[in-house]
């Protein structure tokens, strides 16, 4: 499946990028703030759209430019709604910190289609990715 992962983490971005590629997905990196990319989520939901992916992996801790947090609930609402209309057949979800439970509940309500952790567990990452896949295969006609 093509991943578009948005994280400003780059320890984080990298080990997310192995994982997925030892389970043949193709990551594009969508450039952060602190990639000297992208300076806002606007313009990183315009990367995403351009790189046309079946899952976008947004990280809830995103800094925009003038240091907020998506993770604030309306923030978070409002990336998940920029990022789903620049993706509209992508599942899009949502990477928390392990016991990051007001993000965790702040992306469900939010109605991210995933949440998934970090750090990043093979195994985690895998059956995440595989469920993914088998949501995407069932909506196929």
């Amino acid at each position: 499946m093509r991943i578009a992962l948005v994280d400003d983490a780059a320890v984080s971005r990298a080990l997310f990028v192995r994982i997925a590629g030892e389970l043949r997905h193709h990551v594009v990196v969508v450039p952060t703030a602190d990639d000297d990319g992208a300076s806002d989520v606007v313009a990183m939901a315009a990367a995403v759209r351009q790189s046309d992916p079946e899952i976008v992996v947004l990280d809830g801790r995103l800094a925009d430019p003038r240091g907020t947090r998506l993770a604030a609930p309306t923030e978070l609402i409002v990336a998940l709604d920029l990022f789903r209309a620049a993706a509209p057949h992508a599942i899009v979800g949502v990477v928390a910190a392990f016991g990051e439970t007001t993000l965790v509940r702040a992306a469900t309500a939010a109605g991210a289609g995933f949440v998934v952790t970090r750090p990043y567990l093979r195994s985690q990452v895998g059956a995440t990715l595989s469920a993914l896949v088998a949501a995407r295969g069932s909506a196929s006609p």
